[in-house]
Formats: C-alpha cells, structure tokens, sequence
C-alpha cells in the first residue's frame, strides 16, 4: 500500500459536479498519445515532435489536478450512498489519482531536461512514462468499477436504493403487523377448546330423556292396542254367551 498522500490546495471557486468523468478520459489517453510520440521520435528525432510531447505534457498536467480535485467533490458526493467495499476502493482510486497528478510534474520536469540531448535523462524518462501510462489504465480501470460494479454516482441507481429502502421499511411494518395478528389467532385457538367442552356438556344430559322415552311410543304401537281391544270382546262375547245358556 502506498503511503497517504494529499494535495493541500483549496480552490477558490466552487467546483461542479459530475465533471470528473469528462476529464478522466483525456487523463487516460493522453499518456499513451505521449508514449507513441516519444517511441516515433526516437527514430525520426524531430525537435517538433519533442515540442508537441511537451505541449501534452503539460495539458496532461493540468488535467491530472482538475481530475483529482473534481474526482474529490464526487467522492464526496456519493460517499453516503456508498457501500463499505465501495469506499475501500474509492481511498485507492483517490490516493493513486494523487500519485499521479505528482508524477505528471515529475515528467514534465525530467521532459524540460531532455531538451539537453542527456541519453541517461531521456531513459529515465522513457521509464518513467511507460510506468505512467500503465498507471492510468489501472486508474481508469479502478473508475470503471466504482461506476458499473458500485453505482458511484449513478442518479437511476440512487433512485432505486431509495425506493429499495422505502419499500423495506413497508416490508419490516407488514411483518410487524403479520405477527400480531398471527399471536392474536393463535390466542384465540387456545381458548376455543374449553368453550366447546362447557357448551357440550348440556347437550349430552339433554339427550337422556329422548333416550327414555322412546319405551313409550314402543309401548303405545297400533298392534299391541289392537290385540288388546280384540281380547275385551273375546271377553264380552264369552260374557253373553254364558247368560244366554242360563237362561
């Protein structure tokens, strides 16, 4: 891990938000347009081209500190909304995107020396831009994630993580109702027992007399009252028939 560094400059104006990613694009092709020139330039030698690499050299410059500093009022903007492993990665991107800013005055210093003709000068400079462009393609890299794999500064996906919160917090309260009603049922099913075993008590005792009765409309059949009035005229007619031998 690279030591902290920072660059201590406070801007006198306000700077906007969302312009870091316009400019990160040209902080990352630049350094390779500047590579390319100085590799045709060590076989054609044309002090135009050395003037031309200069010239990106210091828009490269100017455009590594206006990436740090508009990079630093996004970060803060987002920084909120951002997960624990997004901010890990945000301290990374910030801290290479410094070393950088540093480094482009580094070149551009060690390019206004290779003016000289110096061929150890020029092969320290060489080295040290082919290690920067390598640099800002790992930076834009970094950029890349922090956008399409965190949502750093995505207004459709802040949107969604407000809605994704505002509908959790719908959910939690439905749970909360869900489980009072699911105890008051429950309640409720524990008390319905006892309640049918008082109410069907009465009914069993009021059952009994049914039972006794049903002897009685046995006893009272149409058969059995016409064998009885069958016999009481047996009966009479045995009665007369006695009278009338007497006489």
């Amino acid at each position: 891990m690279l030591p902290a560094i920072d660059i201590p400059i406070t801007l006198p104006f306000e700077v906007p938000v969302l312009l870091h990613p316009p400019l990160v694009h040209f902080a990352i092709v630049l350094p390779v347009i500047i590579l390319l020139l100085e590799f045709i330039n060590l076989f054609m030698r044309k002090r135009a081209l050395s003037v031309v690499s200069l010239s990106f050299l210091t828009l490269l410059a100017i455009v590594l500190f206006g990436a740090f500093f508009t990079g630093k009022v996004d970060g803060t903007e987002a920084w909120s909304a951002m997960t624990s492993d997004a901010k890990e990665v945000l301290k990374e991107h910030k801290l290479i995107g410094t070393y950088l800013a540093y480094a482009s005055l580094l070149l551009l210093f060690l390019k206004f020396l290779n003016l000289t003709k110096n061929a150890t000068l020029k092969v320290l400079y060489m080295l040290i831009l082919i290690g920067f462009v390598f640099a800002t393609l790992y930076q834009g890299k970094e950029g890349g994630e922090l956008v399409f794999k965190h949502g750093t500064n995505v207004e459709a996906l802040a949107e969604m993580d407000e809605k994704a919160f505002d509908l959790q917090e719908e959910l939690d309260e439905l749970q909360e109702e869900f489980d009072e009603l699911k105890a008051e049922t429950e309640e409720t099913e524990s008390t319905e027992p006892e309640a049918k075993v008082e109410t069907e008590q009465p009914t069993v005792e009021a059952e009994q007399p049914t039972v006794e009765a049903e002897p009685v409309k046995e006893e009272s059949t149409p058969v059995e009252v016409k064998s009885e009035v069958s016999e009481v005229i047996v009966k009479e007619i045995k009665s007369e028939t006695e009278k009338i031998e007497e006489k």
